[in-house]
């Protein structure tokens, strides 16, 4: 991430407000996410997932020339 230390500081203020809750429990020389505040990581990281298991599909498909739900794609045979 190309952003400053303070911007990123305004930014998990705005969303705390916006939620009403805290994301951070800080101390004085360490921030720990708080339960509520882990839970858009743990989104976050099943959603990167599946947009690489989307690239994956998508290079395989291209591979067999214009996929049209082939049985030899596993992407078109996972999706009915």
């Amino acid at each position: 991430m190309h952003v400053s230390q303070s911007v990123s500081t305004m930014q998990i203020g705005a969303l705390q407000a916006q939620r009403g809750v805290p994301l951070f429990d800080r101390g004085r020389r360490k921030a720990r996410l708080t339960f509520i505040g882990e839970n858009p990581t743990d989104i976050a990281g099943r959603v990167a997932e599946r947009i690489d298991e989307f690239g994956s599909a998508a290079r395989e498909c291209a591979g067999l020339r214009r996929c049209v739900r082939r049985p030899a794609c596993s992407w078109c045979s996972a999706y009915p």
